[in-house]
């Protein structure tokens, strides 16, 4: 604040002692540089900005107010007069799963949410599911409106990039949470004002792909009795498929007369580059292979091009196939002959 004594002093920039303005050098420092005192520049700045009233100020009119972006939006049942997709999925849920039975007398309202991004694990949220708190219910009530009990969230912009089958299962997995809160009779539990009681249950199954690769899948599933039976009357196409191909391949080594006739393909696991690097060489079945590596002796796996630890796994696929079928170990020893092959490699004995 201005005071009514003005300072009408100036002050060296050198050696900052006080110093009349009319004096040219400092006497001191000699310096020939002087500053006003606070009060004269307080004066000067008040010169400067009189008749403005924007400088040294916010101007609120010219700056954009910067709003948090909502995040959540109620999903519509109907949108010109046909039922939304969430909504169609979710009430078919409802009506034709079986497990879903008690949910016919649950509120569930749906609504789109922001994606969610993955986490450090790269691991992304798919939808969620939340029940109703005494809150969510009265602040509802109090506007006319039918109580909720769920709430699930979906990702708006995800959404239509996903097929059916996926939009099914993830509606699907949400509804899964949703169960009845019973009392000690099993009966499921009401308020004070009548209003059915639920809970969210938790995952039964909840394992790291490190463990399963580690322990099998039966171990880390074998724990709940429920999984198991689900597990074993599921349709798994992916399994059913191996399990096929893998009773193809049984078949086919118990019906062949000469092991030596066996596709590689058929009888080894391979990586695609090195049935390649086999095909380059005519080496097509156990025989070719076993007549290449006679020809080069200990040199087979650098003339047929394997690099780095390609031979080692050349050599466990054998190893594997002759634990499988012992029965043509004796014959492959015979057929071997002599050392220079190493008792070809990945032979028994």
């Amino acid at each position: 604040m201005m005071t009514d004594d003005w300072d009408e002093t100036t002050y060296c920039n050198g050696c900052g002692c006080p110093r009349p303005a009319t004096e040219g050098f400092c006497p001191e420092c000699g310096c020939g540089e002087f500053s006003l005192g606070p009060n004269e520049q307080y004066r000067a700045r008040q010169s400067h900005t009189e008749g403005s009233d924007t400088v040294g100020r916010k101007n609120l009119e010219n700056t954009e107010e910067k709003r948090t972006p909502v995040k959540m939006r109620p999903i519509v049942r109907k949108h010109q007069g046909k039922v939304t997709e969430p909504w169609k999925i979710l009430e078919r849920l409802i009506a034709e799963v079986p497990e879903f039975e008690h949910l016919k007398a649950a509120n569930v309202k749906l609504y789109w949410s922001k994606d969610w991004k993955a986490d450090v694990d790269g691991i992304a949220t798919g939808a969620q599911v939340c029940k109703a708190s005494e809150i969510d219910r009265l602040l509802v009530e109090e506007g006319g409106g039918d109580t909720p009990d769920v709430f699930i969230k979906l990702p708006e912009k995800q959404w239509p990039a996903l097929d059916d089958t996926e939009k099914d299962h993830r509606l699907f997995h949400e509804l899964c949470h949703v169960k009845p809160a019973k009392d000690a009779n099993g009966d499921q539990k009401r308020d004070s004002k009548g209003r059915w009681l639920w809970r969210l249950a938790r995952h039964p199954i909840t394992a790291f792909h490190e463990e399963i690769k580690r322990y099998g899948v039966d171990r880390v599933l074998g724990h709940n009795a429920e999984v198991v039976k689900a597990i074993e009357e599921a349709e798994r196409p992916l399994l059913a498929a191996a399990e096929k191909a893998e009773a193809e391949k049984t078949a086919m080594v118990q019906t062949s007369a000469d092991w030596r006739k066996l596709p590689i393909t058929k009888t080894l696991t391979l990586t695609e580059s090195i049935v390649a690097k086999c095909g380059a060489k005519d080496i097509l079945t156990l025989g070719d292979f076993q007549q290449f590596q006679a020809k080069h002796g200990e040199f087979w796996a650098k003339e047929l091009g394997l690099k780095g630890n390609q031979k080692e796994a050349v050599t466990a696929a054998f190893d594997r196939f002759w634990a499988e079928h012992p029965e043509f170990c004796g014959e492959a020893e015979a057929d071997a002959g002599y050392g220079a092959i190493e008792h070809w490699e990945g032979l028994p004995g």
